[in-house]
C-alpha cells in the first residue's frame, strides 16, 4: 500500500488477545478519529453514555439521605417540613402518613 491506503500502527498490545490495542488504520481514518468525526459504533455510543451518567452522578449535587438512614425517620434523616402558615390540615395529615 502507498499514500493514503497506507496503514499506520500504532504502539500498544493487548496482553490478553496478542494484538495491537489500537487496529492499524488509514491517516484518512486516524484523521476522522483525532477530529472526533468518526461514526460511532451502537456499542461504543452505549459506553459514551454511561461514563456520561457516571460522571453526572459524581458531579452533582444530590438530596438523597446516606445509605442506612431510614428516609421516613426525620429524626435520623434531619429534614423537617416547613408549612405556610394557616396551610390546609388536610396536608399535615396526608404528610403525617408518609
Amino acid at each position: 500500500m502507498s499514500g493514503s491506503d497506507a496503514l499506520l500502527t500504532f504502539n500498544g498490545i493487548n496482553g490478553a488477545t496478542g494484538r495491537y490495542d489500537i487496529e492499524p488504520m488509514t491517516a484518512a481514518e486516524f484523521s476522522e478519529v483525532a477530529l472526533g468525526t468518526t461514526r460511532k459504533r451502537a456499542d461504543e455510543k452505549a459506553h459514551v453514555e454511561e461514563l456520561k451518567r457516571r460522571r453526572q452522578r459524581d458531579t452533582e449535587a444530590h438530596f438523597a439521605v446516606k445509605e442506612g438512614v431510614d428516609p421516613k425517620n426525620l429524626a435520623e434523616t434531619g429534614w423537617g417540613v416547613i408549612f405556610a402558615f394557616g396551610a390546609d390540615e388536610a396536608i399535615y395529615e396526608a404528610l403525617s402518613r408518609c
